[in-house]
């Protein structure tokens, strides 16, 4: 059974100690990892993932819908298994250059809330501070490895695969 968001809002941070904000942002962490599509930690997995956007891209898959299985088996290899619960369905929205419509994937409400109040008990007088763990970052922002400058498909794969599955940090 999935954790529960840990915080309420932005009152319930004032006046707890730090080790009341420590736990706050433990929780998070338990959370957030719960409720993400998490994609290995290394280039090749990032290309693999940003391949798959890339190709669905090229084909043209407006609209296109998949169940929670049948993404799980197309992302296989790519992305963190099992995809969180939350997760019923995949459905690709792809903006169109002639019609001028450029959508915007924003992130679920409560995931949104969630991630600003663990930001800002983060912040709290002089708090906690962020970890790699608060913040899933694709290789090529943590530094441009030589394997990225020598690979430019897997550069643009992994910031197509980082636009794409990205959704609340």
């Amino acid at each position: 059974m999935p954790t529960k968001p840990p915080y309420t809002d932005e009152a319930s941070l004032k006046n707890l100690t730090q080790a009341e904000r420590d736990a706050l942002a433990t929780a998070y962490r338990t959370y957030f990892k719960e409720n993400q599509c998490h994609v290995p930690m290394n280039i090749a997995a990032w290309k693999e993932l940003g391949s798959y956007f890339l190709k669905l891209s090229i084909e043209g898959s407006h609209n296109m819908e998949q169940t929670r299985e049948e993404f799980e088996e197309a992302t296989k290899g790519a992305l963190q298994q099992p995809v969180p619960t939350f997760i019923k369905r995949v459905k690709y929205i792809q903006t169109d250059a002639v019609e001028g419509t450029y959508y915007l994937a924003l992130p679920p409400k409560e995931f949104a809330k969630q991630a600003l109040l663990h930001a800002k008990n983060l912040a709290m007088d002089g708090g906690n501070v962020a970890k790699d763990v608060d913040y899933v970052k694709p290789p090529i922002y943590l530094d441009f490895t030589e394997a990225a400058k020598k690979d430019p498909e897997a550069l643009l794969c992994t910031r197509i695969c980082d636009y794409v599955i990205s959704h609340c940090g």
